[in-house]
């Protein structure tokens, strides 16, 4: 298992930095998902801005709105624009004239609303440092958007192949889910989700570990497996109810494991609180969305959920399928139905290979 683990690991090295880098260089600047807003906060980290905050802006039509976000470069959204006719038109191919401007840096700064400033800034890290670097080489923005790109799909292979090295026999599964064209898509963008994923791989090898090994010394484990929990869980708040993770590594003491699942609790609040004080804004009041009346529904009736979730999952159920395998671009360029079929039998494959090369002890009820 160990051998034939840190082979895969090996060979996703070798595969997601040839893929990393061909994908950052030719997918056209700014079609990722949301890649525009991940990049304007990696921006803004770069400028030492850790927290967004509120401000008025005035709409066109001329209604004053409260927003969520902070000051960003002007030359950052004017290098976006020419690329911006992409976005949902797939027959739409970038031409050299997009690049054409040239649009570099500038030291002005102009207040502007981005959802992803609700984001910590963990995950932006290496962008950030793109961004730094293109400023000091005095590269253009797009230039700077892939250097970006190239830094996070550099440190995303780096925890991912770390991931598939310690995970023993799912490390096949592993392996094929970050090789998947919209992980290798995500690993090659300046979007917080890079890391997410790999940081996500990461947890799901420890846990193998702790369940399949248990002992008394897995201490160390435990505490491996709390630092990426943590900063996942942060990133995205509903995944906060993987704190009970750690309660199943049974071996442990039980303080041990009820501090780890508080850490991660702990740590998703206080930063939920923060942003909540700083820069939280409601960014679905343009199609009269109300969270604070939807949250009042559900206190009311709780078992709404149920409905609302087997309704989301009947009407959106093949775009998550295709989606989970690759759906490029901003969410609108289709691979070749033949493609998603083999992939689909690729994952059938990894996962059956996956639990027949698990080794170690049954893992118990409370466990489970």
């Amino acid at each position: 298992d160990g051998t034939t683990a840190r082979w895969l690991a090996a060979a996703f090295v070798l595969y997601g930095l040839v893929a990393t880098a061909f994908l950052a260089i030719n997918v056209a600047p700014f079609q990722n998902p949301d890649e525009s807003a991940h990049f304007e906060r990696a921006a803004q980290l770069a400028d030492g801005g850790l927290l967004g905050t509120r401000f008025p802006m005035t709409d066109p039509d001329g209604t004053q709105r409260v927003r969520g976000g902070g000051p960003g470069d002007p030359a950052l959204v004017l290098a976006s624009v020419p690329f911006s006719v992409m976005k949902g038109h797939p027959e739409t191919r970038a031409t050299r004239s997009m690049w054409a401007p040239h649009i570099h840096w500038s030291t002005a700064r102009a207040m502007w609303p981005y959802a992803t400033i609700a984001y910590p800034p963990f995950f932006y890290v290496p962008s950030a440092i793109g961004v730094l670097v293109g400023r000091a080489a005095r590269m253009t923005v797009v230039q700077t958007l892939i250097v970006s790109r190239l830094l996070t799909g550099v440190a995303a292979v780096a925890v991912g192949a770390a991931a598939i090295a310690c995970a023993g026999g799912a490390a096949v599964w592993l392996f094929a889910i970050l090789t998947l064209p919209m992980s290798l898509s995500q690993i090659a963008s300046s979007s917080l989700d890079a890391l997410m994923l790999a940081c996500s791989a990461l947890v799901g090898a420890l846990l193998v570990r702790a369940l399949r090994w248990p002992s008394e010394s897995n201490g160390g484990v435990l505490a491996r497996l709390v630092a990426p929990l943590v900063l996942v869980a942060m990133a995205r708040p509903p995944y906060g109810a993987l704190a009970v993770l750690p309660l199943g590594v049974t071996k442990l003491r039980l303080r041990w494991r009820t501090l780890a699942a508080a850490t991660i609790v702990a740590s998703v609040m206080v930063w939920s609180a923060i942003t909540a004080v700083t820069a939280l804004t409601n960014p679905g009041m343009n199609v009269g969305a109300d969270p604070t009346a939807q949250l009042a529904r559900l206190l009311a009736d709780p078992l709404l959920v149920l409905p609302l979730a087997w309704n989301t999952l009947a009407l959106y159920w093949q775009f998550y399928l295709v989606e989970f395998v690759g759906q490029l671009g901003s969410l609108d360029i289709a691979l070749p139905p033949a493609y998603h079929v083999a992939a689909r039998a690729m994952l059938v494959i990894a996962a059956a290979a996956a639990m027949l090369g698990l080794r170690g002890e049954r893992i118990e009820v409370g466990s489970r």
